[in-house]
């Protein structure tokens, strides 16, 4: 995977160049700081960006728009990167290659309609159309009550880290939804184009001076450029004491999350030795989670281990029986003890690294997980590629043990099944 990364005017344009596939991925992040007050407002706009412009003023239009271009797919959305939070506009498109010459450029020309031109009259979204997105919006914020696996962790987070951007609702609030209307959206969006940090991934056999000739003509944003991109949260605040929350539900499978705070590390033990750890205790069916707690004391339906690493966190998620939760809770505690004896061979560790490097491989077989993994690496100093393949090999026993020291338990949390008499039964 061959990159590159050049600057024009305030846009980065990140090339990555490929031969594989017969279509160009083009991605476009507008990046902002993530706050309670303003993310129901971001996810409500990227809806509103991809439903109707002033040239395609409805969802048909923009449809045959995109068919015009080869049956282009559009998708608008949005994610949390570490302490940012982005709206992610990507468009799927057939190489010059394989169409009329010019397909290229009326995908950047679509791109500019849809970012540039949204169907804002009298300085205003229109009405009607937001309250279908705003009614779409509205069933995903009451619809993690439902996902009991969505909510206990959003539930845990809201414990752990109280009044920080990891307990934020990941769908944002009624309130905040209810409060949006077409004239403050729009203002917002001015805010958008005029604030946002705005990078643009493209992937495919591209040419760098056309692509940046079109950026140039098709993307002029004017918003500010932030000197570092540091998307780190601010660290947790520790505890003495692990603090347990037990909160009851009408469900067959309690829900056990637990999170833990990571200490801080060097780059180095962040990306690889915390990987390798996190795979060992957690990450695979031969981790020792699955093979101890799970298959040899049958104490849970699922159990997994992963980390957020841009916000100083690892999370543990099992399905169990809550009349298990101590003993389950003992054996959680006893694995974590045992990687930091050491108490892991030379083949758990060698078929960690081969994980990691299946992982690595299957990058490259998808457009949009190799523009993601240049996000990343911006994100997390990982390195290349080619350079996280070489750095996880170097990773020794000693450093995973020295990371082990380094997890530890901060907030547990059960989701757990109410009597036949408190849930009606």
């Amino acid at each position: 995977m061959k990159w590159k990364e050049i600057t024009v005017g305030q846009v980065t344009i990140h090339f990555i160049k490929t031969e594989k596939f017969r279509t160009v991925y083009t991605l476009i992040t507008l990046s902002e700081e993530l706050t309670e007050e303003t993310l129901t407002k971001r996810i409500v706009l990227a809806d509103m960006l991809g439903f109707a412009t002033e040239k395609y003023p409805n969802r048909r239009s923009v449809m045959l728009a995109r068919e015009d271009l080869y049956s282009a797919s559009l998708l608008c959305n949005t994610r949390r990167n570490g302490k940012y939070h982005e709206i992610c506009i990507s468009l799927t498109a057939l190489s010059d290659k394989y169409t009329e010459e010019g397909n290229l450029e009326n995908t950047f020309a679509f791109l500019n309609e849809v970012l540039f031109h949204p169907l804002i009259q009298e300085e205003s979204f229109n009405e009607e159309i937001l309250d279908q997105v705003k009614e779409l919006n509205k069933k995903d914020i009451i619809g993690l009550k439902e996902d009991k696996n969505s909510y206990s962790t959003y539930r845990l987070l809201q414990e752990m880290a109280p009044n920080s951007k990891l307990s934020v609702s990941p769908s944002g609030t009624l309130e905040n939804l209810e409060a949006i209307d077409g004239k403050n959206l729009a203002t917002y969006y001015q805010n958008v184009m005029k604030n946002d940090n705005v990078d643009v991934y493209i992937v495919g056999d591209i040419d760098e001076e056309k692509v940046t000739h079109l950026v140039e003509t098709y993307l002029p944003f004017k918003t500010k450029r932030a000197a570092y991109y540091d998307a780190f949260t601010e660290t947790l605040e520790e505890r003495e004491e692990a603090r347990v929350i037990r909160e009851k539900d009408d469900i067959n499978q309690a829900k056990l999350v637990i999170g833990c705070n990571i200490e801080d590390m060097s780059s180095f033990d962040l990306n690889f030795s915390l990987t390798l750890y996190t795979l060992i205790l957690g990450g695979t069916p031969d981790s020792k989670f699955f093979k101890n707690i799970r298959e040899k004391y049958s104490l849970c339906y699922y159990i997994t281990a992963s980390s957020l690493k841009l916000n100083h966190a690892m999370l543990f998620k099992a399905g169990i029986d809550s009349k298990n939760f101590d003993e389950t809770l003992e054996h959680i505690r006893h694995e974590m003890k045992e990687m930091e004896l050491g108490h892991f061979t030379d083949t758990d560790i060698e078929s960690a690294k081969q994980t990691y490097l299946t992982m690595l491989k299957s990058i490259t077989d998808s457009q949009k997980s190799m523009a993601y993994s240049v996000l990343l690496m911006k994100s997390l100093d990982l390195g290349t590629i080619e350079e996280r393949r070489e750095n996880i090999l170097k990773v020794t026993k000693e450093q995973i043990m020295e990371v082990a020291k380094k997890i530890k338990i901060n907030t547990i949390y059960l989701l757990e099944e109410a009597s036949h008499e408190e849930s009606g039964v």
